[in-house]
């Protein structure tokens, strides 16, 4: 038995087939670092993210699997080639100082507003009701709105956007380094 109540929070854990240099798991965090225009992962996310590779595994904040699925301002995507190498670039910076980085992969739903889409478009939810939350936009928070109750496609198409952006990330980091 431990006498000290740090070493057992501080040695390795294996995690499946991952091995934890220590059991402190950084929690999500949404840190509204992807303020331009494509919403793509950058080096100011690289560098935080970095500088967190002490944890034994760090989860990522909420990134969006398509852009219907987004609703937090500032918020990452991964849903196209550009945002997918934007996260690259941050899994090789964290793997580069020696850590581990899972992305959570995000569909905010009803919890989203039409101010964060460029074409206005009213937000997808499984039914016609506002689920009356706070949303974060450009220059502070407003009030949800009711969401178009989501189709039968909608809902295929979301489960699509995820499923395959899931299929990608593994494959992606088989190949290379993206998620572990």
């Amino acid at each position: 038995m431990s006498t000290k109540p740090t070493e057992g929070l501080l040695s390795p854990y294996t995690l499946g087939d991952l091995k934890l240099k220590n059991r402190i798991v950084m929690a999500p965090l949404t840190r509204t670092r992807a303020v331009n225009q494509g919403k793509v992962p950058n080096a100011l996310m690289a560098e935080y993210y970095a500088q967190r590779a002490g944890a034994g595994l760090i989860i990522t904040e909420g990134t969006f699997v398509s852009e219907q699925g987004q609703g937090w301002y500032g918020a990452p995507g991964i849903y196209n080639e550009e945002r997918r190498a934007g996260w690259e670039r941050i899994t090789d910076a964290v793997h580069s100082a020696g850590g581990l980085i899972f992305v959570q992969l995000w569909r905010q739903g009803a919890v989203s507003h039409r101010s964060l889409h460029d074409d206005g478009r009213v937000p997808l939810g499984p039914s016609a009701v506002n689920p009356e939350q706070l949303i974060h936009v450009k220059g502070g928070r407003i009030m949800s709105e009711t969401p178009r109750e989501m189709s039968l496609q909608d809902i295929k198409q979301a489960v699509k956007d995820t499923v395959s952006k899931f299929k990608a990330d593994l494959y992606t980091s088989s190949n290379s380094s993206c998620t572990r």
